[in-house]
């Protein structure tokens, strides 16, 4: 597998400033040198504006974070609005306590995330997981939450979002996650 991973800025960073002013943020990501982004929410406009800014911009939606929740709340309209946006990759970007691994809401997790993996795979969108720390402490079967999430559903289904910053706080090896999960 050949792909051209272009530099991408993930504008969680640079939150309050894009909320103010998307348009200005996302030009001066262009003259820094940036091809892409990675959004955590969209402020409030539509896929049609989003898209307006970034081809104004020459800037691609290389990815998005969208809660849990609001997968669950709609995925029809979240997969609507990546696809016009022509964002290849949904990431869920955390999970609340009660739906961690370990945790009485896991299964549903598991389970949301096999269905959403299945209809973004329809829609040639990508399924991703962003970790955190807490997904590296062990489950009941002795291995790690992430490695769990990861076993139980299929990668045609779910890719990772490796965090290597959590990983690296976390105790463990961010290079030996990364070439645990490479591809």
């Amino acid at each position: 597998m050949s792909k051209h991973l272009s530099p991408a800025y993930q504008l969680y960073s640079a939150r309050e400033d894009a909320s103010g002013d998307l348009e200005g943020v996302l030009e001066q990501l262009a003259r820094m040198g940036y091809e892409g982004v990675e959004f955590a929410g969209f402020f409030e406009k539509s896929a049609k504006e989003v898209k307006k800014l970034l081809k104004h911009a020459q800037l691609k939606a290389v990815s998005s974070h969208v809660p849990l929740q609001q997968i669950r709340d709609d995925m029809q309209s979240v997969l609507d609005y990546h696809e016009e946006l022509d964002c290849g990759c949904i990431a869920v970007p955390y999970l609340a306590e009660e739906d961690r691994p370990g945790a009485p809401g896991f299964a549903r997790v598991l389970e949301t995330l096999y269905t959403f993996g299945r209809q973004c795979k329809k829609r040639g969108i990508s399924l991703l997981y962003h970790n955190h720390d807490f997904e590296f402490q062990k489950t009941e079967s002795g291995e790690f939450g992430l490695d769990f999430l990861y076993s139980s559903v299929p990668a045609d289904l779910l890719q990772t979002e490796l965090d290597e910053c959590w990983v690296k706080y976390s105790g463990q090896d961010p290079v030996a996650y990364l070439q645990k999960y490479a591809g």
